[in-house]
């Protein structure tokens, strides 16, 4: 089962609905060589859901290598479709640029966790790798919304 996959949860227990035994699939790279998607959050925010995922390589050996980078879609139901700004569903490979590494000062933005906080603002935590030497951190940015797409603050 390649590509991210989706299953509803029992809100009392935590554990997989057993009355819903359906898999959604709500994001796959169908063309690109070993599907390189993972970490997905997904968050509603006004009318939309929103799907953040982490698009292509992290933590190689040369951190100047590292393609990692934050990915979103959106849709109307929280089991998609997803689509990007372009109207590309991410089951075709779709996904909007959050975030990517500059290759200079660091590299691989990934493994992003979205907060909507209406009280004290949205954030989003994210891993990045600082360059030259491939030290790994964790920041916390604030997140907007223009036009109803995530946009992240330095």
């Amino acid at each position: 089962m390649a590509g991210i996959k989706q299953r509803q949860i029992d809100p009392t227990t935590g554990l997989l609905l057993a009355s819903n035994p359906t898999v959604y699939s709500v994001a796959f790279r169908p063309n690109v060589q070993y599907d390189p998607i993972e970490g997905t959050s997904l968050v509603h925010k006004g009318s939309y859901y929103y799907l953040f995922a982490s698009f292509d390589n992290c933590c190689a050996t040369d951190p100047y290598q590292d393609t990692y980078r934050i990915m979103v879609g959106r849709g109307t139901s929280p089991q998609g479709p997803f689509t990007d700004m372009n109207g590309i569903d991410m089951m075709q490979g779709g996904g909007t640029q959050l975030l990517a590494g500059n290759g200079v000062t660091w590299n691989g933005p990934g493994g992003e966790t979205a907060y909507p906080d209406a009280e004290n603002g949205d954030i989003i935590v994210f891993h990045a790798i600082q360059l030259p030497e491939g030290t790994a951190y964790l920041f916390v940015n604030s997140l907007t919304w223009p036009n109803d797409w995530p946009q992240i603050e330095p």
